[in-house]
């Protein structure tokens, strides 16, 4: 009895461990980004998904306008036809742009941002298929008033209309399926996958970005410039909006806003936190490329079969400990590996660059083609040095 119970209570915590996604297969939707704000390159993602949409917005409503407007010789059907084709369309811009702002807009927040930015391509469909059940509608009403009616074209119009449709129809019904089939199954799980590949990237590019803009001091000016530049495009937008004659031109302004804000935001892929507390991000990634070619467990040797090794191997180290205070350390550092003088790390930044071009320039045996600048550079390190 104590055995069978047991048995049950094993069966069970094993049920609620696979319920709840955990199972011994790992992975799953789980968000294991550690953070709950998207990086700099989502971030700006987010803001261009917001400048596709409010372009859609404007299309849909110049769409319904233009169904609501009465033309001469044109009928109704027609009319209307045209219009809620446009408005369609414009609704499958707006619905991709909130697939890329909830999506790849969630970069380094989100356990999957390419798989929503994905899932949002069945709407997209679904829509364009409307506006094409719309525009067969326009297409068949050509010949039923004005001076085409009761006319040989009319029939021709009625018939072309009619396939229009049945393509719309198809894409409507197309919409569906794909939106259910990338939503779960083998493509969630790919795009999954795809996330966490794509994810650790674009935290190492905003990472890099930003140290460099730290590094060279250009950061702050140029993200400052940006915010200027995009709060008067902003500006603009709010200003047109306020001042539209019609519904559509609103919409139009709320797209220069938006625009202003995606340049405003881009500020941030040049200045910020990096999150980080490596000097050089880059290198850590590419170096974690190289012991990832190996096999996983690399030494870093050599000596198991990486051909990249060397390079990653040098591109890996370039944060390391003699980086500290000193914003040229990463390149000296690469440079004074590629000329042997691993040893003599000294006090001057310029010092393994001198050591290298004035070995090359002795070299020759005919009295240093690169005497003069292997002493120039010679000089400027000492001064380097001496501040």
């Amino acid at each position: 009895m104590i055995t069978t119970s047991k048995t049950l209570l094993a069966a069970a915590a094993c049920a609620t461990f696979a319920l709840s996604g955990c199972g011994g297969g790992g992975g799953g939707a789980a968000d294991t980004t550690g953070s709950t704000t998207p990086n700099a390159i989502g971030t700006t993602s987010g803001s261009l998904g917001g400048v596709v949409s409010s372009a859609g917005n404007a299309v849909t409503a110049l769409g319904k306008q233009a169904a609501s407007t009465n033309l001469p010789v044109v009928s109704t059907q027609t009319t209307q036809g045209l219009g809620n084709s446009l408005a369609s369309t414009g609704t499958a811009v707006s619905d991709l742009g909130t697939g890329i702002t909830n999506g790849l807009g969630q970069l380094g927040a989100s356990s999957d941002p390419v798989g929503t930015t994905v899932a949002s391509t069945g709407n997209v469909v679904t829509d364009l298929g409307n506006a094409g059940i719309n525009l067969g509608s326009a297409v068949s009403g050509v010949g039923q008033s004005g001076p085409l009616a009761n006319t040989p074209v009319a029939g021709l119009t009625g018939a072309l209309g009619n396939v229009v449709s049945e393509v719309g129809q198809a894409g409507v019904a197309g919409g569906s399926i794909l939106g259910q089939s990338v939503s779960g199954g083998p493509v969630k799980q790919l795009t999954t996958a795809l996330s966490s590949a794509v994810t650790p990237i674009t935290n190492t590019l905003a990472n890099t970005t930003q140290t460099v803009g730290g590094t060279t001091g250009l950061g702050s000016p140029l993200a400052g410039l940006l915010g200027t530049v995009g709060g008067a495009v902003a500006t603009v937008g709010q200003q047109v909006t306020a001042s539209a004659p019609a519904p559509f031109v609103g919409d139009l302004g709320l797209t220069v806003g938006a625009l202003g804000n995606t340049v405003a935001s881009a500020g941030g892929l040049l200045n910020g936190s990096t999150g980080s507390g490596s000097v050089n991000p880059l290198g850590g990634l590419l170096g974690n490329f190289g012991s990832g070619l190996t096999g996983g467990g690399g030494s870093g040797s050599g000596t198991t079969g990486n051909p990249l090794a060397p390079v990653t191997g040098a591109l890996g180290g370039l944060g390391g400990a003699g980086a500290s205070g000193n914003p040229l350390a990463p390149v000296t550092g690469l440079l004074g590996g590629l000329g042997g003088a691993a040893g003599s790390s000294g006090s001057s930044p310029l010092a393994p660059v001198t050591s290298l071009l004035g070995s090359t320039g002795g070299s020759g045996g005919v009295g240093g083609l690169l005497a003069p600048v292997t002493s120039l550079l010679s000089s400027l390190g000492g001064v380097t040095a001496t501040k």
